[in-house]
Formats: C-alpha cells, structure tokens, sequence
C-alpha cells in the first residue's frame, strides 16, 4: 500500500461545475502547481454530461442556464467557447399547465385574467394583491405560504407550485421562500408587492431600453450544455485527478488539511474546498466536522429521471409551438411535466423529428426514479402522449411507441432547501470560521442554478488570496 503525499497550497474536492469552475479560476490566479482538483469518478461535471445518440442530442442533467449572469458569460468567454452557445428559439416562448386535462397558455396580463388557469375567485383573489400587507415577522416562510398569502391558495396550487415542481422537483410547501427565491422575497420588501414590484421593473426596462426581461433566455450549447463542464475538465487537466475518492479529512501538526484514501496515498494544503454535493459532503467530514456534517444532512434531494424520446412528426398531432408545459402537485399526475426540446433547440434532433423531454419522480413521486423502463414509459403513454394528441401505444386504437429513448436517473437529483436551510448556511459558517481556510461551495448551499454555483465560485476564488 503506498504511503505517499502531495502537497499543494489550495486542493479542491469535487469536479462538478463547482469544483471546475473554481479550480479553473484558481489556475488562473495561482498558477498550475498551486491547485490540485481531485475527484472520485472516471470524469468531470457531474450530472452536467450531454451525448449525441442517432442525432439526438441528450442532456442527462439541466438542458441550459439563464443568459442573465454575467459571471457565467465570463467564465464561457474565459474557456473560449463563448462562439458555441445558442440560445433557446423565441417563437417556442409559450408556455403551458396542464389544467383538467387541458393545455392552457400562460399568458401575461391582461390576457392571463382570460386563460382558465383560475376560477373566478381565484383571479379575483389575485386581482387583490396590490392591497395585501407587507409581512413583518422574521420566521422562515415557506413559498406556498407566502404564495397564498400574497396572491391565493388557488394561485399558490395552480401557478406557484408547478413552478416550484419545475425547478425544485419539490413541495412548495416545504421549501424557503427566502433561499429558493430570494428575488421574490425581495421584491416584498422592496415594495410591499409584488404586482407593483412588476410593473417598477418593467417601468425601468423601458427606461433602460432593455426588452429581454429580468429572466433571461435559455442558453445552451450546439452539442448540448456537457460542453461546458467538457471543457472546463480540458482547461483544468493539469490540475484534475480522477478516481480519486478521498476516505478522511483531517488537519497534521502542521495545521495543514489532511486528505486520505483508501490506497494509503495522502494530501495536504494550506486551503480546502469541499465543492461536493451535500450528502457527499456528509460522508467525508462526519469525523472531522461532526456539527456541521448533522447540519448539512438536513438538506436532503429529490430524486428525477429524465426521460427523453424522439417521435416521427407525423405520429405527433399537436403543432408544439412552445416550450412546454409544467403540470401542478393538485392534477394528480405521474409526470412533473414535458419540454418540446425539438421546439425549444431545432438543431437538437433530426430533421422532421419531435424530441421530448419529461421529468418524473420529484416530491410527487420520488419512488417512480427506480421503476423500470416500461413502467416509467407508461407514465409518458398516459400522461404525456393524449396532451399531444399521440395514440398511446397500448391503447385499442394502437399508436406508435417512440423511435427513440433514453432514460436518465438521479437518485440525488435536486437539492432542497427547506425552512432550516438558514442553519445549514450557519453552521457552514462557523466551521470555516473555526478552521481558516476551509470553504465549502456547490448547489446544496447558496442556489441551486449553475448560474449560483458559478458565483459562488468566483466568490470562493476571490476570498483566497
């Protein structure tokens, strides 16, 4: 067994998107032979992963990233493949619910008052929002609760949750208004409402002359977004070991963090950046970090399959122009929702195609992630394929099953923060206090987009002098 060790200044553990961008920027400022990024799998970018099968371009994880951070357009134009994005086609803008079996179109006001997406009551609870008090009490707010309370219960079930589901694969009324959209919150305290706080934004774009909104478009990349962690893992090579899982954590006599594995060889620096998932994390500092390790064991994820099939256009009615559509916890399906990827990246699939992209599992159903193939299929033949108008293949009027699927799991899908995310991010924070150069970074913590992760690796790199 070899006994072996290696010294560098600052080591990374992890190299999903966190810990490829952060170990990138560290390259950058402190050069190769400083930073050494070191993870347990046979390759980089965690879920983050695309593949090309018989033209069909996959994502096993997120399909894009938000073009609204500037930190994220920085750091594709310092790994000099800004030239590869593409960005999502606006004549696929329209999105949809599902509504009593019915795809109803969301869109804004005053048309949205028109759409059967709420009663009567229900529009007219929401039509009193502007009236609404502010709240004042300090206590953690879940998103359905500040949902009802701003604009209806009706609203919260109908609208905000499936957005929470879209996202979060999660229980709006479980989740922290505060850390899973914190913007929300804000736009309350900033204006005590958020209709008014709408119509202030809009007002200032005008004024600005900025038309693409405050949300930004989906981008992505021509041969789909693994080219991005594919690239950074190119860019860090010389700082990046794989099938390396690290058994301990620790600190020597010297006051050097202390990493080992379970072939005997050893590491130590002077800095440490745990960039792993959370229940990664957990395993790893258990010994080394027992409080925080129980702290960062409160925020748990929700398991997803993505489902992705190709169809002949012909089999496939509906004209699908749109993105897609999210279906509400209160519809009592088996699908969290559909995204017309073929609509949304033309270049994504083959031509005369239809590529669709479902999400199943999510708090609705997190025990559907280890079905089997057929039975996740069946969810797709009734929950999915009459909302295009398809024949189900097993129907008596037999239609045509997919040409083409390929189903991705994740156990640990999406990272949840629930109302005592805020404890985790304390106690986070005292054990990098308690041992200086030790931070902790990734999607479990400070937002769960890669456009979060992204800035709070710059934020990582900028601490570390």
């Amino acid at each position: 067994m070899s006994t072996e060790n290696t010294h560098k200044k600052i080591i990374v553990i992890g190299a999903g998107i966190a810990g490829l961008c952060t170990t990138h920027r560290l390259m950058n400022k402190h050069g190769e032979d400083a930073v050494l990024c070191l993870e347990a799998n046979h390759r980089a970018g965690g879920y983050i992963q695309s593949e090309n099968i018989n033209g069909y371009i996959c994502d096993e994880g997120p399909n894009g990233f938000l073009d609204k951070e500037p930190l994220m357009l920085d750091w594709i134009d310092a790994l000099g493949i800004s030239n590869e994005l593409i960005r999502a086609n606006q004549t696929a803008a329209k999105r949809f619910l599902l509504i009593n079996d019915r795809l109803v179109e969301i869109k804004p006001p005053p048309a949205f008052m028109l759409a059967p997406l709420l009663s009567i009551k229900g529009k007219l609870r929401l039509m009193l929002e502007p009236f609404i008090k502010q709240r004042t009490s300090p206590d953690p707010e879940s998103i359905w609760d500040f949902a009802a309370r701003r604009i209806g219960p009706e609203a919260a079930d109908n609208l905000v949750s499936a957005m929470v589901l879209g996202v979060y694969g999660g229980n709006a009324k479980e989740l922290s208004l505060a850390h899973c959209f914190p913007k929300m919150a804000q736009m309350e305290a900033d204006h005590g409402s958020l209709i008014k706080a709408m119509l202030a934004t809009k007002k200032k774009g005008k004024q600005q002359g900025d038309s693409s909104g405050p949300g930004g478009v989906l981008t992505t990349f021509k041969t789909g977004i693994g080219r991005l962690t594919q690239r950074a893992a190119e860019a860090i090579a010389p700082c990046l070991k794989l099938n390396t899982p690290i058994a301990t954590i620790g600190k020597n006599t010297a006051g050097h963090f202390h990493l080992s594995t379970h072939t005997g060889h050893s590491y130590t620096s002077e800095e440490l950046i745990c960039a792993l998932p959370a229940h990664a994390s957990v395993k790893l500092i258990k010994d080394f970090l027992p409080e925080a390790a129980q702290s960062i064991e409160k925020v748990p994820n929700q398991p997803i399959a993505v489902i992705c099939t190709g169809h002949d256009k012909k089999d496939v009615p509906h004209n699908m122009d749109g993105f897609g559509y999210l279906i509400p916890p209160n519809q009592q399906k088996g699908v969290l929702g559909c995204i017309w990827t073929s609509s949304v990246f033309p270049g994504f699939a083959p031509k005369g195609k239809v590529y669709l992209r479902t999400m199943v599992g999510g708090a609705i159903h997190p025990e559907y992630v280890t079905q089997s193939d057929q039975k996740l299929m069946a969810h797709l033949e009734y929950d999915v394929f009459p909302n295009l108008n398809m024949i189900p293949p097993h129907s008596k009027a037999v239609g045509k099953p997919p040409e083409f699927t390929k189903i991705y799991r994740h156990l640990h899908g999406i990272p949840q923060y629930r109302l005592n995310h805020q404890d985790t991010l304390d106690a986070l924070t005292h054990a990098e206090q308690t041992h200086p150069g030790l931070h902790f970074t990734g999607n479990s913590y400070h937002g769960i987009s890669m456009n979060d992760t992204i800035k709070d690796s710059y934020r990582i790199v900028d601490n570390i002098s």
